[in-house]
C-alpha cells in the first residue's frame, strides 16, 4: 500500500467533511462562496472545486486561495452531475458535502449538520432551511420550512424540500449503496440522487437557516421547461422504483408545476412560458382535490402575476397604437 493510500485511509477513519464545488465560469462569485466554505467552524475538511471547462477567471481565483486546504481539479465542460460524480471519486471525507459557486453557507452549517448525523446514526442524510439571495446577497425570501426528518420518501416524492443542491450532508455509505449522480440529467439530478437516498436512508433536519441560495438570471434553476423535464423524470423515476408512491404521483407532478409557473410568469412575454403555465395548470386539475389546495393556497401569488400579465399585455396596446 503507497503513502497515498495510507493517507487516504487515515483521513476516512476521522470526521473529514469533503465539499465538492462545481464551478463554470463562476468567476464573479467563486471567492465569496470559498470564503463561506473556508469560514465554516468545523475546520476538518477539504474543499474540492471542480472547474468544469471554465473560459474565464475561475481558476486563477481558486489558485490564488492560500489556504492549503482548497483542490483545484480542471476538466473538460461535462455539466454539473459529472462534476459532482468527480469531486466524490476525489473525496477522501467520511462524509460529502457540495455547494454550488454562487452560493453561500453560515458559518456553523457543517458543525450542525455533522452533530445531526451522529445523534441520529440511521440517517444518511443531513439538511437545513434555505433562504433565497439576490445576485448582491440580498435577501429575497425564505425558502420552505417545514420540518420533515426521518423516513422522508413520500414527502420528498411530493415535494424537493432540500431546494436545491448547495444543502445537504451526506455519508459516503450513502453513495456506497445507492451510486452517484445520474449524469443523464441537465437539471435535477440532485432531486433524483436524494429521492433515490431516501429509498434506503432516513434524513435528519437542521432547523435553521443555513443555506444561501442565490437565484440569479440565466441559470439553469430559471429555465422552466428544463427544470419541469428534469424534475417530472426524477419523480416517475422513484414511483416506478417504489409503485407505494403511485398514490402520491399526480399531487407530486402538481406541486413540481406549481412551482414551475412561478418561474415561468417570471418573463411572461414570452408565450411558450405561457403555454408551460397552461399546461402545468392542468396537471392541478388532473390532481383532483390536492391540486385545488394548492391552487387555492397559492392564490396570492396567482394574483400578482394575473395583475403583472395584465399590465404587460395592456403596455403593449398602448405601444402598438399609432
Amino acid at each position: 500500500m503507497g503513502a497515498d493510500s495510507r493517507f487516504r485511509n487515515v483521513f476516512l477513519t476521522m470526521d473529514l467533511i469533503s465539499v465538492i464545488l462545481p464551478a463554470y465560469n463562476g468567476e464573479a462569485t467563486i471567492a465569496e462562496t470559498l470564503r463561506s466554505v473556508l469560514a465554516q467552524t468545523h475546520h476538518h475538511l477539504e474543499v474540492l472545486v471542480i472547474d468544469d471547462g471554465s473560459s474565464d477567471h475561475t481558476a486563477a481565483i481558486v489558485e490564488a486561495f492560500p489556504d492549503p486546504r482548497v483542490r483545484l481539479h480542471r476538466f473538460a465542460n461535462r455539466g454539473a452531475p459529472v462534476s459532482r460524480n468527480r469531486g466524490i471519486r476525489e473525496a477522501a471525507g467520511r462524509y460529502l458535502s457540495f455547494i454550488d459557486a454562487d452560493d453561500l453557507w453560515s458559518p456553523d452549517k457543517l458543525e450542525k449538520q455533522l452533530a445531526a448525523l451522529e445523534r441520529e446514526p440511521q440517517a444518511g442524510v443531513a439538511y437545513s432551511f434555505t433562504v433565497y439571495i439576490d445576485a448582491a446577497g440580498e435577501l429575497l425570501r425564505r425558502g420552505f420550512h417545514e420540518p420533515i426528518s426521518g423516513n422522508v420518501l413520500r414527502q420528498l416524492c411530493v415535494r424537493f424540500f432540500l431546494q436545491n443542491g448547495s444543502n445537504a450532508l451526506v455519508r459516503r455509505e450513502v453513495f456506497e449503496r445507492i451510486g452517484r449522480f445520474d449524469k443523464s440529467f441537465e437539471v435535477c439530478d440532485d432531486y433524483d440522487f436524494y429521492l433515490r437516498a431516501a429509498e434506503h436512508f432516513q434524513f435528519a433536519l437542521v432547523a435553521e437557516d443555513q443555506i444561501f441560495y442565490r437565484v440569479r438570471s440565466g441559470s439553469l434553476s430559471t429555465q422552466p421547461h428544463k427544470m419541469r423535464r428534469g424534475s417530472h423524470r426524477a419523480i416517475h423515476a422513484a414511483v416506478q422504483r417504489s409503485p407505494e408512491l403511485r398514490p402520491l404521483l399526480r399531487e407530486a407532478i402538481a406541486v413540481t408545476d406549481g412551482y414551475v409557473i412561478g418561474k415561468a410568469l417570471q418573463n411572461p412575454r414570452e408565450w411558450r412560458n405561457i403555454a408551460l403555465c397552461a399546461s402545468c395548470l392542468v396537471s392541478h386539475v388532473r390532481a383532483g382535490r390536492a391540486g385545488l389546495r394548492l391552487l387555492l393556497a397559492r392564490r396570492d401569488r396567482a394574483g400578482y402575476w394575473l395583475k403583472r400579465i395584465a399590465s404587460w399585455l395592456l403596455t403593449a396596446r398602448r405601444l402598438e397604437t399609432p
